[in-house]
This record gives C-alpha cells, sequence and structure tokens, in this order.
C-alpha cells in the first residue's frame, strides 16, 4: 500500500523503502526471467520484491516467504488482466480515469521528492553497519533514573557529573518503581534485549561510567548511565542488517524530513502577515459567534464568512515565493472546526511552520517541478502504476454494480447458520505487561486493589499504546489472547491474577474487570455484518467467473520455480539456528 509524504509527514510515519531485497531474506538476481505471461506483458520479481520491501515485510521461514510472493503474483496476474480490459473498453479516456489522474499527480510527484532527497540519502552505507556490528559486539549495562519533569532530571545529571551516586539518586528521586529500589539498576541490553526503540541509536556506543539523558519517553524524563559491558554472540552480518536498517532507518528518514521541510519553507520566505493575522483572530470568534437573548455567547462550529467584504476577503495572510494565502481562504478551512481549538496566529516560527500545512502539497509540488522529477522514470512509473490501479478498480465497480442482497436471504442464512453467529465467551480485562517473570511477581505484592493497578498500568505495561488506557484491553477471547483467557478461568471478577507467560516471553498481570459468557445474538446484531459478509461472497463469486474467462481469452504462464530462486534458503537456516541459541540462552 502506497504512503504519501503529505499525508505521513503530519501523522509522524514516513515512507521506509530499501534496495536490500525483502530486508536480506531474498536473492539479489540479474537477469531473471519473468515470474509471468499474462499475454505479452511480462512480471518481473522486482516488482514482487518492490511491494514486499514496501509493506516492511520479514518472513520467518523460506516457505512463508515463498507463499506471500504467490499470493502477490496471482494478484498482480488478476491486475493486469483487468488492465488490459480495461484498456480495450478504452477507460484510460474515461472522465473518472482523468478526474483521478489530475488529482493524484501531485501527491506522486511529492512521493518522488521524498525518496531523492530523504530516502536516498538517509540509508545506512554498509561502512555504517559494520560499524554497528562491531558496536553490538558487547551488551551495555544501564541504570536509570525516571523523573516526571525535565527540570529535576537536568539537576540530577548535574549532580551526577559532579560525582554524586546514582544509586542514591535512584533510590530517592526516580518513579520507577521497579528500578528505583535497586538503584536505578534495569539490566542489561544489546542486539538480543535491545532498549526501548527511541533509546536505540544513543545507547550503541555508551562506555562504562558514561551518563546520558535526559531522553524525554512517555511515562517521564530519563537519565542513564552505562556501568558495565559484557561480550556477547552476533548473528550472522546477514540477519543483523536487515533488522539494523529497519530499526534505525526510520528515524534518520524523519529527521532529514523535518529539516528538508524547514529548509523549504525558509527558501520560500514563508510569512505571515501580523495585521491580517491580528484580523483573522478576531474575524474567526465574531463569525462564529451565536447570540441568544439573556444568555452567555455561544459560538458555533461554521463561519458566516459571506458577511466578510471582497475586500476583507483578499487580505494576504500567508506569502511565500510564488504564492500567498488570503484572509478568506483560511477562515474558510475553519468551517466544522470546535471555537475552543483554533489557532489564535501570531508571527512565531512554531505558527509558520503550522499554517505552512496549508500550502504544503503546493510548495512541495513545484520544488519537485524545479528539479525535473515530473520526468524522473520512478514517478513516471508509479503514476501510470497508480493510473492503472484506478483503471482496474473502475472495471470491477462496473462489473460487482448489479450485485444486490435482499432481506429475506439474509434472514434465510441467519436461520440455517446459527453455529456461524454464536458469540464465544470473552472477559474484560486490564493487564500490566513486563519482560520478566520477577517484575511481574514484585508488582503483584505491590498492588492490592484496582485503582493501583490502574495506575501501575498507565506507566510500566510494555504495551505503550495501552498505557493512556491504564492497562485497558478490552473485551477479549480464546482468540486473542488465549493464554491471558486461560488464565481467568478460575479468577472472578474483581481479583488480580498472574505472572502468565506469554507466547512472545513476555509476562502479564491481569486485573479481571468482567466475564461474559457464549451467547447467540439477535438477527439485528448481525444484520449489518451479514449483509457485508453475503454481498462479498457474492461478488467474489462473479470476479472469481470473470477472471476464468479472461484467463480464456489470454494465455497466462506462471513460472514458479524462478520465483523460488529468489528465496534464500541460507538465510533461513542461519535465522533458525540463531533463534535456536538464542532460546537456549548460549546468546
Amino acid at each position: 500500500m502506497r504512503k504519501r509524504w503529505g499525508r505521513s509527514f503530519f501523522a509522524g510515519s514516513l515512507i521506509f523503502l530499501t534496495v536490500f531485497g525483502v530486508f536480506g531474506c531474498s536473492k539479489q538476481k540479474v537477469d531473471l526471467p519473468p515470474v509471468a505471461m499474462v499475454g505479452e506483458e511480462k512480471i518481473f520479481a522486482g516488482e514482487i520484491s518492490e511491494i514486499l520491501v514496501r509493506q516492511r515485510q520479514l518472513f520467518n521461514s523460506a516457505a512463508e516467504e515463498l507463499a506471500e510472493k504467490m499470493r502477490l503474483l496471482d494478484s498482480l496476474v488478476e491486475t493486469r488482466l483487468l488492465v488490459q480490459e480495461a484498456y480495450r473498453q478504452k477507460l484510460d479516456q474515461d472522465s473518472l480515469i482523468r478526474a483521478f489522474a489530475e488529482l493524484e499527480r501531485p501527491p506522486y510527484l511529492m512521493d518522488v521528492l521524498y525518496f531523492r532527497e530523504v530516502r536516498d540519502k538517509v540509508r545506512l552505507t554498509n561502512a555504517e553497519v559494520l560499524r554497528y556490528y562491531r558496536l553490538f559486539r558487547v551488551d551495555r549495562c544501564f541504570k536509570q533514573i525516571l523523573t516526571p519533569e525535565r527540570r529535576m532530571a537536568d539537576s540530577l545529571l548535574v549532580f551526577l557529573r559532579k560525582g554524586a551516586r546514582f544509586d542514591s539518586l535512584a533510590v530517592l528521586h526516580s518513579k520507577d518503581p521497579l528500578s528505583a529500589p535497586k538503584g536505578g539498576d534495569i539490566g542489561c541490553y544489546g542486539w538480543s534485549r535491545k532498549p526501548p526503540e527511541p533509546l536505540f541509536a544513543k545507547t550503541t556506543e555508551m562506555k562504562p561510567g558514561d551518563l546520558a539523558g535526559p531522553f524525554q519517553l512517555p511515562e517521564g524524563w530519563l537519565v542513564l548511565q552505562c556501568y558495565e559491558e559484557r561480550p556477547t554472540e552476533l548473528p550472522d552480518i546477514r540477519l543483523f542488517e536487515p533488522e539494523l536498517r529497519k530499526l534505525l532507518e526510520p528515524s534518520r528518514e524523519a529527521d532529514r524530513s523535518a529539516n528538508l521541510v524547514m529548509e523549504i519553507r525558509k527558501s520560500l520566505n514563508f510569512q505571515v502577515v501580523d495585521s491580517t493575522a491580528r484580523f483573522v483572530n478576531v474575524m474567526q470568534q465574531e463569525l462564529s459567534k451565536v447570540p441568544v437573548p439573556g444568555q452567555p455567547e455561544r459560538y458555533s462550529i461554521y463561519l458566516e464568512t459571506n458577511r466578510l467584504s471582497s475586500a476583507q476577503r483578499d487580505r494576504p495572510l500567508l506569502t511565500f515565493k510564488g504564492g500567498t494565502v488570503t484572509a478568506g481562504q483560511y477562515l474558510e478551512t475553519l468551517q466544522g472546526s470546535r471555537p475552543m481549538n483554533r489557532l489564535v496566529l501570531d508571527t512565531t516560527e512554531q505558527t509558520k511552520a503550522l499554517l505552512f500545512q496549508l500550502v504544503f502539497q503546493e510548495a512541495m509540488v513545484k520544488v519537485a517541478l524545479s528539479k525535473g522529477l515530473d520526468k524522473d522514470p520512478e514517478f513516471l512509473k508509479l503514476f501510470k502504476q497508480a493510473v492503472e490501479a484506478q483503471m482496474a478498480r473502475l472495471l470491477k465497480a462496473q462489473m460487482l454494480s448489479s450485485v444486490q442482497i435482499d432481506s429475506l436471504a439474509l434472514r434465510s442464512y441467519f436461520r440455517s447458520h446459527p453455529e456461524e453467529f454464536r458469540k464465544p465467551a470473552a472477559v474484560h480485562l486490564f493487564e500490566i505487561n513486563r519482560p520478566t517473570r520477577e517484575e511481574i511477581l514484585s508488582l503483584k505484592k505491590a498492588v492490592r486493589d484496582k485503582g493501583e493497578f490502574l495506575a501501575a498500568a498507565s506507566k510500566l505495561t510494555a504495551r505503550n499504546q495501552h498505557r493512556p488506557l491504564k492497562g485497558e484491553l478490552g473485551w477479549v477471547g480464546q482468540q486473542e489472547f488465549p493464554e491471558l483467557f486461560a488464565a481467568t478461568s478460575k479468577m472472578k471478577a474483581g481479583q488480580i491474577g498472574g505472572p502468565i507467560e506469554l507466547a512472545d516471553g513476555s509476562f502479564s498481570l491481569i486485573y479481571l474487570e468482567a466475564k461474559r459468557a457464549a451467547r447467540k445474538p439477535s438477527f439485528g446484531e448481525v444484520k449489518e455484518g451479514l449483509f457485508q459478509r453475503l454481498w462479498i461472497k457474492t461478488a467474489d463469486s462473479i470476479f472469481a467467473f470473470w477472471m476464468a474467462e479472461q484467463r480464456k481469452k489470454t494465455a497466462v504462464v506462471v513460472y514458479p520455480e524462478v520465483l523460488q530462486k529468489t528465496v534464500d534458503p541460507v538465510y533461513y537456516a542461519k535465522l533458525k539456528e540463531w533463534r535456536e541459541r538464542l532460546k537456549e540462552g548460549i546468546s
């Protein structure tokens, strides 16, 4: 699935591509014959590898990799058959396709600008990979102090640099209940047991006695000290390299992307007109004010921008090389926004950065065009693929437009397949997940009720995404968390249970909120989902018939033996050996 720079930039999730095959698990092959022929068109293994690389796919075995590649090859064959038929029906001239191409051209230009200016410039060199390989030949042992405020962390760092004992300060000031009693000791980290991702690159070159920080984490500000190095064993460099790239290159891309955007913004002389900014601050209140006699002022989520005069609407708010954003244009972007969330404009760098989002695409496209990227082979290839994929979707949509499912068919299916609609038993859980059994045993002694459990979960559970939820997993069944579900069989609501060992080797402490027995839902509860399921089933049947007919008209030849040659069994043999050694505790 394609990700756009504009969307990814604002979400903080950037594109990660590499030219190292499928993260090292595929062989590098030159001049391989095609893996399939669809009529006169050839499909090469490189197309499949590109998809897997964009998806950051890693596999556990050669069989798993080959199976996924075969699935993708089948999908590519289907797409080619659809595209060929779409061209025969002249869908490339359809107004919807032309509109799509016009709309999608700028984002694809931005993508290629990202590739050239970010992706291609941050890849780890072979020398850097070798340097990290040497660095990770030792595990590093750390002590930590966790504080709620940066000011305190800065002060503690000053004391430590003047010779204060780390252990003593950790006992007195660290807010981590697990490590504080042990003088802040959090054990040893390295390739087999990696530190949290934000600290990975920052801790790999620390030596015994080195201090680092403060680092901001979700739970607070962290100060670290390395107190020991221990020799360790690393996997073969072919296993090491793809995982290292996956760990380090995304953060390098994020930093490079942020710096590039700042450089472009400054090069465009992006400015906020102060007088118009003050005018807009007044207007975004005045135009949304809802007068109610005898009551305090109220504000609507909509603005009556029709009250603006032409001169007011056209006042320049943002200026940059090659364009402007007017007060009227900006106020229109506020339609539907909550009044308390509207930005108070000024001329600070922070405001400029936020307002730059309004012209982000326009600015990036201009930079891409100035670099001639509209003629870049990768842009032309990706853009053509996007338009053809849309043609295939349009053809398929036209093909399936006649699919209808009536209520009688839904009720009939519901009555004749009762076993499909049985809702399994479930439990409502809160969880604290930690790497070791000892940590869970310590926590089990410390938390005595739900309140203490939730407070600990909000700071300590290793599932960071669940900390804002205070460790709540919600209603879970046997399929989602089999070990946790099984552990509740002898528990009652309100009880705390654990340690529970999970399949990944971590351990959990759980609080059981409630249990729910298996039951059969009513027709009303499943009607919408059942409609979707039967529609998809019918549509799949129609599409499968159409595809079978197309294969009769168009010669399709697949060469699985060629695809097999792109999978490296030696890589997976080394991966299996390394995992077995880790399991046995040799490394």
